[in-house]
C-alpha cells in the first residue's frame, strides 16, 4: 500500500503504542510513499522506532501476495477516508484472511462485521486497539472470521450482476 495520511498508518501505530509491549503481536507494514521519504513517513518511522513488534517491510511483487497473506494472522486497514474497492482487501478474504478496518465506505462493502471480519471507528485508535485486544483474548474468533470469509466474484460474475442490475425495469 501506500505511506500516505490517509491510509491511517499513524491510528495502527497509536493503537500499538496503547497496548502491553508483551503483547504476542506483530505489526509488517508494506508499502512505500510515492512522495518518498515525506515528513508523515518520518514520522511514522519516529513512532515506532522504539517497538520491536514494529517492521517497515517495503514493498513486494504482486505475485507474492498470496504468500504474504498467508503469513497474517488478519489484515488491518485503518483507512481514515472511503477506499474505492481496496484491491488487498478482497485478495485477503480470497485468502481468507481475516481484516480488521476502518468502518468506512468501500471497506463496508466487503467486512460484515463481526462475520468476516471487525471494524471500528476511522481514526480511533483505542477503539482499534480494544479489537486487537479481542482478537487476542478469543482466539477461535480469527479461525470464526477465517472461515467466513467471502470469496469475491470473478470478472465475468461481475459484469452478469452488473448486466442484471441494468436490465432491471425503472
Amino acid at each position: 500500500g501506500s505511506l500516505l495520511p490517509h491510509k491511517g498508518l499513524h491510528v495502527l501505530l497509536e493503537a500499538m503504542s496503547l497496548l502491553p509491549a508483551a503483547s504476542p503481536i506483530r505489526v509488517r507494514i508494506f508499502g512505500k510513499s510515492p512522495n518518498g521519504e515525506t515528513q508523515y513517513v518520518t514520522d511514522l518511522r519516529l513512532r515506532a522506532r522504539d517497538d520491536v513488534r514494529v517492521s517497515f517491510c517495503g514493498t513486494f511483487e504482486n505475485e507474492k501476495l498470496p504468500e504474504v497473506l498467508d503469513e497474517l494472522d488478519a489484515l488491518v486497514i485503518p483507512s481514515m477516508w472511503h477506499e474505492n474497492m481496496p484491491l488487498v482487501s478482497l485478495s485477503a478474504q480470497a485468502a481468507g484472511c481475516p481484516i480488521v478496518a476502518s468502518d468506512i465506505g468501500g471497506l463496508t462493502d466487503i467486512i460484515a462485521h463481526g462475520k468476516n471480519g471487525l471494524l471500528f471507528t476511522p481514526g480511533s485508535a483505542s477503539e482499534l486497539a480494544r479489537t486487537i485486544r479481542r482478537l487476542l483474548s478469543e482466539r477461535d474468533l480469527l479461525r470464526e472470521l477465517s472461515s467466513a470469509a467471502v470469496t469475491p466474484l470473478s470478472i465475468e460474475q461481475y459484469a452478469d450482476e452488473l448486466e442484471l442490475e441494468y436490465r432491471q425495469p425503472g
